[in-house]
C-alpha cells in the first residue's frame, strides 16, 4: 500500500452515482433468490401450525442433517465451472461430469452411512425417533445433494434466466411437496416422504438438462481436470468449514443436549428474516466488482468513501430494524409461529444482535477481496476462533441451557467484525481525517434506539389488543419517530431528501392533467 494517489475527501454521492451497477443477470438472480427467500420463510410459519412442538423438532433436526450435508460436503465444488468455463472451452463436458460425479460421490457416500447406520441420528441428537427415518434421509440427502449444483452450472453456461427458474422451480417445488404432506399427515415420516419425491424430480430435471446440452457427458471423465478442479475448490471449502463451524454448529450441541420439543424453541429463537439475506448479498454483488476496480485502478480514496457510503446505507436499515424487532420480539413470535414458541423470545434477543454486526462484514469484505495479500484473513480469524467456539459451545451449553450457545455465537460473531474492522482501517490507511465520512453512523445508532423507546412505550399503550395490533401499532409509532429523528438530526442528504419527495409526488403530478381534465 505504499505508492498511493493524492488523497482527497470526495462525497458518498460522487462514488454512488456511477451507472451500471447491477448487471441484467444478477437482477434475475436477485428476484429468484427473493422468491426463494419468501417461500423458506413462510414454510416453517405452516408447518408450526400443523405440527406439534415435538414433530416441528424432529423436522427441523431431519432437515438440518440434510441441509448440512448438500452445503457442507460439496465443499462449493461446482462454483469452479465459473473459474475454468471460459479457459477450458472444449473440455467443458468433462467439466460438469466431474461436477456431477463430486457431487454423487460425497452425498451418496454420506447418505449411505445414514441407511447402513442409521443409530448415528440417535448419537448426534438427543432423541432416538429419527432412527427410523435414517434410510429415507439418506436417500433425500443424496438425491437434492447429488442435483444441488444445477443452477450453478446454468449460470456458468450464461443461461442465468433458465437458472432463476430452476431456483425458483426447486424451491417452490419443494414447498409444494411438504406442505401437501403435513396437510395430509402431519408427521415427520410425511415430510421426509415427501422430500424423497421431490429429489426424485430434482435429480431427473438435472440429469436432463445436462443430458440437452452436454451430449453423451457421461463418457467424458477427465480425471486431470477433475484434479485442478479439487486444488481450485479445496481452499474455499475449508474456509466455508469454518464458516460454517461458526455459525450452524451451535444447533448440533442443543440438539443433542435437549430433546426435540427443546429444539424447536431454539430454531425458532434463531430464525432469520430473509430480506436482511437479500440486503446483503445484493450489496455485496454491487461493492465487489466495484471495490475492485477502484483499487485496480488507484482510486483508493474512492474506496474509502465508498466503504463508508455501504456502511452508513446498511446502517440506515439494520439499526432501526434491530431496535423494532427487539422491542417487539414476543409479538412476533406470537404471529409467526404461535403463542406455543414465546419461550423462544430470549433467544431470539441475543440472535438479533448479529443484524447490526452484518454491517461490518457487508462493508468490509469487498476490502478484503480487493486486496490479493488479505485474501486469506477471514479464513486464519476463524481458524483462530474455532477453538474458542468449540470451547465456548461446550461449556455454554452445558452451563447456560438454551442462552448459552447463542451468546457464543454472538460473541465469536463480534470477534471476528472487529478484527474484520480493524484489518479493513488498516489496507485503507484510515486516518482522522476519515471518520467524518462515518460521523452518521452515531446519530443512526441514537435514531434508532430513541425510536425504539418510543415504541416500547407504544407496546404498553396497544398492550392486550392482540400481538398483529400490537406489532402493526408499533411499527406505526416506530417509523415516524424514526424517520422524524432522521430529519431532526440532518442524517439525509439534499439528494435522499429529493428522490423521497420525487418518489411520492411524481404519481400525483402524472393523475393531475387527468383531473384537470375531466
Amino acid at each position: 500500500m505504499g505508492n498511493r494517489l493524492p488523497r482527497t475527501i470526495l462525497s458518498p454521492q460522487t462514488v454512488a452515482c456511477e451507472p451500471g451497477l447491477l448487471a441484467a443477470g444478477a437482477a434475475w438472480l436477485m428476484t429468484a433468490k427473493t422468491l426463494t427467500f419468501g417461500v423458506n420463510f413462510l414454510l416453517p410459519i405452516l408447518l408450526v401450525r400443523r405440527l406439534s412442538v415435538s414433530e416441528f423438532g424432529l423436522y427441523k433436526q431431519a432437515f438440518l442433517i440434510v441441509n448440512t450435508a448438500i452445503g457442507m460436503l460439496p465443499l462449493g465444488f461446482a462454483t469452479s465451472a465459473f473459474y475454468f468455463w471460459p479457459r477450458q472451452a472444449e473440455r467443458r463436458d468433462g467439466l460438469v461430469f466431474n461436477i456431477l460425479l463430486f457431487y454423487s460421490f460425497v452425498t451418496g457416500v454420506a447418505g449411505l452411512i445414514l441407511v447402513w447406520r442409521p443409530t448415528l441420528l440417535a448419537a448426534i441428537f438427543h432423541d432416538p425417533e429419527l432412527v427410523k427415518y435414517g434410510a429415507a434421509i439418506g436417500a433425500v440427502v443424496l438425491l437434492w445433494g447429488a442435483s444441488s449444483f444445477l443452477e450453478t452450472v446454468a449460470i456458468a453456461n450464461g443461461e442465468t434466466r433458465l437458472a432463476s427458474g430452476f431456483i425458483v422451480a426447486i424451491q417452490i417445488s419443494k414447498a409444494l411437496f411438504l406442505i401437501g404432506a403435513v396437510l395430509w399427515s402431519p408427521t415427520v415420516g410425511a415430510l421426509v416422504g415427501a422430500a424423497l419425491i421431490h429429489g426424485v424430480i430434482q435429480m431427473s430435471v438435472a440429469v436432463a438438462y445436462l443430458g440437452s446440452r452436454f451430449g453423451r457427458f457421461w463418457t467424458r471423465l477427465d480425471i486431470s481436470l477433475l484434479r485442478v478442479q479439487l486444488a481450485y475448490a479445496l481452499p474455499h471449502g475449508f474456509a466455508a468449514w469454518l464458516y460454517w463451524v461458526h455459525v450452524e454448529l451451535h444447533q448440533y450441541f442443543v440438539a443433542h443436549r435437549f430433546n426435540a420439543a427443546v429444539f424447536a424453541i431454539y430454531a425458532v429463537g434463531c430464525f432469520q428474516l430473509p430480506f436482511l439475506a437479500i440486503l446483503c448479498e445484493s450489496v455485496g454483488s454491487i461493492a465487489i466488482p466495484r471495490v475492485s476496480r477502484l483499487h485496480k485502478e488507484g482510486r483508493f480514496q474512492e474506496i474509502v468513501t465508498l466503504t463508508a457510503d455501504l456502511a452508513r446505507k446498511l446502517a440506515l436499515i439494520l439499526f432501526p430494524t434491530y431496535a423494532f424487532l427487539l422491542v417487539t420480539r414476543r409479538e412476533l413470535i406470537t404471529v409467526l409461529f404461535t403463542k406455543q414458541y414465546l419461550a423462544s423470545a430470549p433467544i431470539l434477543a441475543l440472535n438479533l444482535t448479529l443484524i447490526p454486526l452484518a454491517i461490518v462484514l457487508t462493508a468490509g469484505d469487498p476490502v478484503i477481496r480487493a486486496h490479493n495479500e488479505a485474501r486469506f484473513f477471514l479464513t486464519k480469524v476463524r481458524l483462530a476462533l474455532t477453538g474458542l467456539t468449540l470451547a465456548g459451545l461446550w461449556f455454554a451449553t452445558n452451563r447456560f441451557g438454551l442462552l448459552g450457545p447463542i451468546a457464543v455465537v454472538v460473541v465469536v460473531t463480534f470477534l471476528e467484525r472487529v478484527a474484520l474492522a480493524l484489518k479493513v482501517g488498516s489496507l485503507l490507511e484510515l486516518g482522522r481525517r476519515d471518520l467524518v465520512l462515518f460521523k452518521d453512523l452515531p446519530k443512526l445508532g441514537l435514531a434508532s434506539a430513541a425510536a425504539g423507546l418510543v415504541a416500547l412505550m407504544a407496546r404498553e399503550f396497544f398492550a392486550g389488543w392482540g400481538a398483529m395490533v400490537v406489532l402493526l401499532g408499533c411499527a406505526l409509532v416506530f417509523s415516524v419517530a424514526y424517520v422524524a429523528l432522521l430529519l431532526v438530526s440532518g442524517v439525509p442528504t439534499r439528494g435522499e431528501r429529493e428522490a423521497v419527495l420525487r418518489f411520492f409526488v411524481r404519481p400525483r403530478d402524472a393523475d393531475a392533467p387527468r383531473v384537470k381534465a375531466a
